[in-house]
């Protein structure tokens, strides 16, 4: 069976990147509600675009997000070990964790953080 992510709540696209700096939660929570709507099984995060600010714009992605994201889990998508653990700390359910890769480089600094989570990948 196929499985359905959202993955409008990127900061790589500029309406979304307006939105996370102005802290407009509305703008987000309404992509969040329709990207369910239309079927979404998790609704990807990636705060990774602006560049020195990622780690605080995802603590405020993931509560905004999670405000109405209901039962619906997120994914979590960072290149970063640092923001996936700190995510993980905050989402409600077990996430799908995204950005991950064999590449040596990626993948030595992910594999720690890893080891004995509960999560999909």
């Amino acid at each position: 069976m196929f499985k359905i992510i959202g993955e409008l709540i990127n900061t790589t696209r500029k309406k979304i990147r307006a939105a996370v700096t102005d802290k407009d939660a509305p703008f987000i929570q309404d992509l969040v509600k329709r990207q369910i709507e239309a079927g979404a099984h998790w609704i990807d995060v990636n705060a990774g675009a602006r560049h020195g600010h990622e780690e605080e714009d995802m603590v405020w992605l993931l509560d905004v997000v999670q405000e109405v994201s209901g039962d619906t889990p997120l994914c979590v998508d960072s290149n970063t070990p640092e923001i996936h653990a700190m995510a993980y700390e905050k989402v409600h359910f077990k996430p799908l964790i995204n950005s991950i890769s064999l590449e040596s480089d990626r993948w030595d600094g992910m594999a720690p953080f890893l080891k004995d989570k509960d999560c999909d990948i």
